[in-house]
């Protein structure tokens, strides 16, 4: 198998990964592709696992969008839609791609 899985298509879920060979896998895991093209030499992208705090995740969201570097993704792994709060992924300056799953640290890493 090659390295052919899109970012859009990782679940998390050990069956996204049929044959769990070293071409398939990275130094921490599954090799994504069709992740946005980075904006300098490297891609920095920022992943947030959260359930239950939907008071904090928006402050924290907008706090990255203040820095000087700004991520080429975030990605939030949530458990529930209304873990999100008050958050509009569409007007931050940076793409974001919300992931739901169950809960747990390890599952939602």
């Amino acid at each position: 198998m090659t390295n052919t899985m899109k970012a859009r298509d990782w679940t998390g879920r050990k069956s996204d990964l049929p044959d769990r060979n070293r071409a398939n896998l990275g130094p921490a895991g599954p090799i994504l592709r069709g992740l946005p093209e980075p904006t300098t030499g490297f891609r920095l992208v920022v992943s947030i696992p959260s359930t239950g705090r939907a008071k904090i995740l928006p402050d924290t969201v907008r706090a990255i969008a203040l820095q000087n570097r700004l991520p080429d993704l975030l990605i939030l792994s949530l458990v529930n839609p209304e873990d999100i709060g008050d958050l509009e992924p569409d007007t931050l300056p940076f793409p974001v791609k919300v992931v739901y799953g169950r809960k747990g640290a390890t599952a939602q890493r």
